[in-house]
């Protein structure tokens, strides 16, 4: 017998479907897993255009029902321009700022990883050798691995969750957002980008401890993670708080 949908539970995951233990329960899943065509080109393509031939439609049927259409179009116009608005002030903020940089020196290691590659050579030689036992070097190279696969996975993950999350606390000042009475939402966005920052400081460290050599650089990253996280609990001072439907 199949347990019931948690509702809500995909809002504040990590998108990291092939390591989630609720994915039987996520209505995300299964519906992407019943139309995997819906993440393509072709599909987002048809699917603007039906958008567009739905507002043509709804604008006739208003204009025939003697809907004043010129009001309504202000009403939007201005909605528009002050989501416009909030969108420049969460690209301006220091914390997005901070993390935008996280994310391009995130990706300048990744591409090069200085070091990385003598380090695996040389763990090579010493079990060759037998400085290094088959069970100790295969623990390392797993570490190395789920390292820089938290690492990869992270790091627009954090930047594109704060903007989430800052978007929605200034739509809720302004009584736009949902809920703006009850939990909030920004909270939990805020939540799943704070235990993404701390996956991330944990991958960064294990990565020192391979490779000291590295200091300058992972203790700059390091920095950097910690400066996001103190920022966004600053911000968000709930988000620790927040229950996550199905994770906590």
């Amino acid at each position: 017998m199949s347990l019931p949908k948690i509702e809500g539970i995909y809002n504040y995951c990590d998108r990291w479907c092939e390591r989630c233990t609720f994915t039987s329960r996520c209505a995300i899943f299964e519906k992407d897993k019943k139309h995997p065509d819906q993440k393509t080109r072709a599909f987002q393509e048809r699917l603007g255009e039906n958008i567009l031939k739905a507002n043509a439609i709804l604008r006739k049927a208003a204009q025939d029902a003697g809907l004043n259409m010129e009001a309504a179009q202000a009403r939007i116009d201005e909605s528009v321009r002050r989501n416009e608005q909030i969108e420049i002030e969460v690209r301006q903020h220091p914390m997005m700022t901070l993390s935008a940089q996280y994310i391009v020196t995130g990706r300048e290691w990744l591409k090069r990883q200085p070091g990385m590659l003598e380090h695996l050579e040389d763990l090579k030689t010493q079990l060759t050798i037998g400085m290094e036992t088959n069970e100790g070097a295969k623990r390392e190279t797993r570490v190395i691995k789920e390292s820089l696969a938290a690492i990869q996975w992270y790091l627009d993950f954090i930047h594109d969750r704060l903007s989430r999350a800052l978007e929605g606390k200034l739509m809720s000042l302004e009584g736009q957002g949902m809920n703006a009475d009850g939990p909030r939402d920004h909270d939990g966005s805020a939540k799943i980008a704070i235990i993404a920052i701390d996956r991330s400081i944990e991958a960064w460290s294990e990565l020192f401890t391979i490779l000291p050599e590295e200091e300058d650089h992972f203790l700059k990253v390091l920095s950097m993670l910690e400066r996001i996280k103190k920022s966004a609990i600053g911000e968000f001072p709930l988000a620790t708080s927040f229950m996550r439907p199905g994770f906590d």
